[in-house]
């Protein structure tokens, strides 16, 4: 398990923006922490927000349930490592 910080770290972004993904749920911490797949889920979400898809899209369309970042646990148990 992760801190907001941790994984802000592994995932190349910031923690404002993993406590921005964390408040449109597209994450979702469990027992204190995150998990490893979550560094991919964050890469990706970021990825779409600089695509056009900004992050407050992608968390209204969690809300709504049109959308599901489950898929991420299937594709990426195990986080890629960081670039060197």
């Amino acid at each position: 398990m992760y801190s907001e910080a941790e994984l802000a770290e592994l995932a190349g972004t910031t923690v404002e923006r993993i406590g921005r993904m964390t408040e449109l749920r597209i994450l979702a911490p469990e027992g204190g922490g995150y998990r490893p797949p979550d560094i991919q889920l964050v890469r990706v979400a970021e990825a779409l927000d600089r695509a056009g898809i900004e992050l407050s899209d992608i968390g209204r369309m969690i809300t709504e349930g049109v959308y599901s970042m489950a898929w991420a646990d299937l594709l990426y148990p195990d986080p890629v490592p960081p670039p060197t």
